[in-house]
């Protein structure tokens, strides 16, 4: 029997490559548009006080870098015993599965003319639940938690979309068995290579 629910470490390596996406976002921003845009505002507006400051672009960057260094050496110490490939495989997996399963709510300008999506109680909970599904890939073994909804109405949109899921999971990875896996909070499915 596989774990019943994804361990503190693939909930964590989850979490540290979604701050990692935003961090290199920034640095990116930190190192090439935003120096050129204060550059190009000194040559239309002279010599203001916060403009003389572009040198300590410099210093966050730097600052950034080193953060996004210790987040990949923390990620290859959470994923020892993986190679790179598996630990790609099973975050991007993870994350096409999650926006495949996703219900998406109609978009409506509220009263303050911002957009906002509309959702029903039971599809929030659907999607509070879908944003905890987590895959997680290895060289003979694949291991799929679905989270199952808290709400009974939620649970029901989940059993109507499951074999959806299900498929899209095994169209993925043809080269792998599926079974089921009886879990309290877990819809498990472990997937085994073909010989």
């Amino acid at each position: 029997m596989h774990s019943e629910r994804p361990s503190w470490k693939i909930k964590l390596s989850y979490f540290l490559s979604e701050i990692m996406i935003f961090l290199l976002t920034l640095f990116l921003l930190t190192i090439t548009i935003i120096p050129r845009f204060l550059s190009g505002l000194k040559q239309t507006f002279g010599n203001i006080p916060i403009l003389s400051r572009i040198g300590k672009i410099q210093d966050i960057a730097e600052i950034e870098l080193f953060v996004i260094l210790t987040l990949i050496l923390f990620l290859i110490f959470l994923n020892k015993g993986k190679s790179f490939l598996d630990y790609w495989q099973s975050t991007s997996n993870t994350y096409v599965i999650r926006r495949f399963s996703r219900i998406n709510g109609e978009v409506i300008l509220n009263s303050k003319g911002k957009r906002v999506e509309q959702l029903t109680f039971a599809e929030k909970s659907y999607n509070k639940a879908v944003n905890k599904f987590y895959i997680e890939k290895r060289k003979n073994i694949i291991i799929v938690w679905l989270k199952l909804p808290e709400t009974s109405q939620g649970m029901e949109i989940f059993e109507k979309k499951l074999e959806k899921i299900t498929r899209k999971i095994t169209a993925k990875n043809p080269d792998f068995y599926f079974s089921q896996e009886n879990n309290p909070s877990y819809y498990c499915l472990v997937g085994s290579r073909k010989e």
